[in-house]
């Protein structure tokens, strides 16, 4: 689902106006369009296409207050099982989802146990589907 482009409040409203008229909705829609035919198709000016571009195009870069290596080391949770760090890159990146098959009798149980215990000691919190799904959170 695509971000409105009405929601760029930096945008001024002649060019807002200009963008309804036109039928863009969204900042998709912009994608790929430059700044000169911007300008011609809204009739407005190649600065104001320009913010367009910029606000709807440029990536958002958080601003940071920490270390690229911190925050790499705290994105990123390992087990005890070296060979399967290898295997995700160094670790279990947060926010990434983990698939665990196996046949019976495989460690399965308890790599999920120690992935689900490396992101509570990191006070994150780790949704755990299997036979049945549980939220687990510290507290």
């Amino acid at each position: 689902m695509s971000r409105s482009l009405f929601q760029c409040t930096t945008l001024p409203p002649s060019v807002q106006a200009a963008l309804r008229s036109a039928g863009y909705e969204t900042v998709d829609d912009v994608a790929g369009v430059s700044t000169e035919a911007l300008s011609a198709e809204l009739s407005i000016s190649v600065r104001d296409a320009e913010i367009l571009v910029s606000t709807t195009q440029a990536p958002k870069v958080p601003r940071m207050t920490q270390s690229v290596a911190s925050l790499a080391q705290a994105n990123v949770f390992t087990c005890k099982y070296p060979a399967v760090n290898k295997v995700l890159g160094g670790g279990l990146l947060r926010g990434h989802v983990l698939e665990i098959s196996g046949p019976p009798g495989s460690f399965k149980e308890s790599l999920a146990c120690d992935f689900v215990q490396a992101f509570l000691k990191a006070d994150e919190e780790v949704v755990f589907v299997g036979d049945s799904t549980r939220t687990f959170h510290n507290g």
